[in-house]
């Protein structure tokens, strides 16, 4: 029997399911032991939220990453402005290259545009 690649084992959650997930992994981040424990040891903490939601940091151990790390900071505006895209995506309201296009231009935009305009003309624009 053929295996299939690990990626495809993995199950699709849903943009809810995600957001439901980490309020659950906020609120544990605000429980007097972890607060305090962010401050003695955020290692020790880190490896504490990943084992309390393994099932999450197994699927999305970026996601998770940054979540602990940056607690309070964390962008939930940018955060569920990309899940809307994932969910149209996977219910195919529209294709992974039409999505995959729209936030590569997103990405330069925010990230690649502003540097390029600060950028003095080149020598073959003159």
């Amino acid at each position: 029997m053929q295996q299939q690649p690990q990626e495809q084992e993995k199950e699709m959650w849903s943009k809810q399911d995600i957001l439901d997930e980490i309020a659950r992994i906020q609120t544990a981040m605000k429980e007097k032991y972890s607060v305090r424990l962010r401050l003695k040891n955020p290692e020790l903490l880190y490896k504490d939220i990943t084992r309390r939601f393994d099932r999450f940091h197994d699927r999305y151990p970026e996601m998770m990453r940054k979540i602990v790390t940056e607690g309070d900071g964390f962008n939930m505006e940018k955060l569920e402005m990309w899940l809307s895209m994932y969910e149209r995506v996977r219910l195919g309201e529209v294709t992974n290259e039409v999505m995959s296009a729209r936030v590569g231009q997103m990405a330069y935009d925010e990230y690649v545009k502003p540097i390029v305009n600060k950028m003095p003309p080149s020598s073959s624009q003159k």
